[in-house]
């Protein structure tokens, strides 16, 4: 089996860290999450946005 992590699966595990550090009280800086992720801000705007609005929070 291949180690390489698909597009889903990178985007379920930015997502999976960004809800666990939400149940732990913590805030999320859009632009430290990027540099962490290696993604644009961009990417990160659209998982809080989009993958993440069911949770009714502030946009960014």
């Amino acid at each position: 089996m291949s180690t390489k992590k698909t597009s889903a699966q990178t985007v379920a595990f930015r997502l999976t860290s960004m809800l666990r550090r939400l149940n732990e009280g913590k805030r999320l800086r859009p632009e430290e999450l990027a540099k962490e992720f290696s993604v644009t801000l961009r990417t990160i705007q659209r998982d809080l946005n989009e993958k993440l609005a069911f949770l009714g929070g502030r946009r960014t």
